[in-house]
């Protein structure tokens, strides 16, 4: 029998609505209240995650270094350094990659990466191949299961119908929403308004708030849902980026409320009228709120096995926390070398071809 203990402090504070779900659901469980000096205590033991790798993460990071060394070429500014960069590359480094892949594929009888059928792996190497515009066809014939792979991919019947037209913005609270459509690929209406619209759109928000989701059925039923934490979350767990199992799905949901506090304080900032006091909250927001924030994480990433925020693979948290250092501007590169970790799952997620082409598309707005 799974036996609940609950730490917090001596308070009702964040708590709370927890004891209340344990009361409502006559669930008995250890309410174990520290004060506030015993927390150094209490803190090492907060909380530890489970271990699992897919194979299909494996291959998809295989991808992401094809990838991350073609992008290293492009952004190269010495010529001479990049002709020799971009020799290796296509004379070397893909045609050896392709060529394991080719034997993989081959072996395990479904024709894509893993036995079982289609993952996000075959997708992205299908996308990624198609980045290397004229030189594909003379690179994937050699490997005729890759190039078997890639044609299945392609003419995917709800991937064929896929077409990139992703507008091209900053963040804001409906990115969020944007990236887990993207990292699906599912295709979606993305209504943008004036602020001098929002009156005629209010009408229809359910709880008066943007950004709010719209789905009609194929009755013309309509359901409307707002917040955009319970929209992600939604979509997360119709597409599959919700976690695992109860339990790391429940860690899904506290790494997303952490990265909603740092969001806010970010927030809380830029959106700051007095001067004076956004000197002093910005302040604080870099100096003790982003490193103390920043740090949870990196520990969080360094013991998981696959790069993510979670052992079984991308989750819509770290989608969130990609959109949330875009707010960082051009200080966060800096910020982001103190914590390697967290630095490599943003260039993970930014690296994602679909992210990185809804990126690359999305319209250039405010945020």
């Amino acid at each position: 029998m799974v036996q609940y203990k609950l730490n917090y402090f001596n308070l009702r504070g964040r708590a709370e609505l927890i004891r209340l779900i344990f009361a409502a659901a006559g669930q008995q469980y250890e309410d174990v209240r520290f004060e506030r000096e015993q927390w150094p205590e209490y803190k090492p033991k907060s909380p530890l995650g489970p271990e699992e790798q897919s194979e299909a993460e494996m291959y998809a990071d295989q991808v992401l270094d094809l990838l991350n060394e073609m992008v290293k070429i492009h952004f190269e500014k010495d010529e001479t350094r990049k002709a020799e960069l971009s020799k290796k590359y296509f004379g070397e480094t893909i045609q050896n990659t392709l060529k394991v892949f080719d034997s993989k594929i081959a072996k395990n009888g479904s024709g894509y990466f893993v036995a079982s059928g289609l993952t996000w792996a075959d997708i992205f190497l299908a996308d990624f191949l198609g980045w290397l515009g004229d030189k594909k066809d003379a690179l994937i014939t050699p490997f005729p299961a890759v190039k078997a792979l890639v044609d299945k991919v392609l003419n995917h019947p709800k991937i064929s119908e896929w077409i990139a037209k992703r507008p091209k913005t900053e963040i804001g609270r409906a990115e969020l929403i944007r990236l887990i459509f993207a990292s699906a690929a599912q295709e979606f209406e993305d209504i943008r308004f004036e602020m001098n619209e929002w009156p005629e759109y209010k009408k229809k928000a359910p709880l008066g708030q943007a950004p709010f989701l719209e789905m009609i059925d194929d009755k013309d039923r309509v359901f409307r849902l707002g917040q955009s934490l319970s929209i992600a979350r939604y979509l997360a767990r119709i597409f599959g980026i919700a976690g695992v199992g109860k339990e790391e799905q429940a860690e899904v949901e506290s790494y997303g409320d952490l990265i909603s506090d740092l969001f806010n304080e970010l927030a809380k900032v830029r959106f700051e009228k007095d001067e004076n006091l956004k000197s002093k909250l910005q302040t604080r927001l870099y100096d003790e709120i982003i490193p103390k924030n920043l740090q949870i994480l990196e520990d969080i990433v360094a013991r998981s096995a696959t790069e993510y925020l979670c052992n079984s693979g991308i989750t819509w948290p770290d989608l969130f926390l990609f959109c949330t250092l875009e707010w960082l501007d051009e200080k966060r590169n800096a910020i982001l070398d103190k914590y390697p970790h967290v630095k490599a799952l943003e260039a993970k997620v930014r690296g994602n071809p679909k992210i990185a082409e809804w990126v690359i598309n999305r319209p250039k707005t405010e945020i």
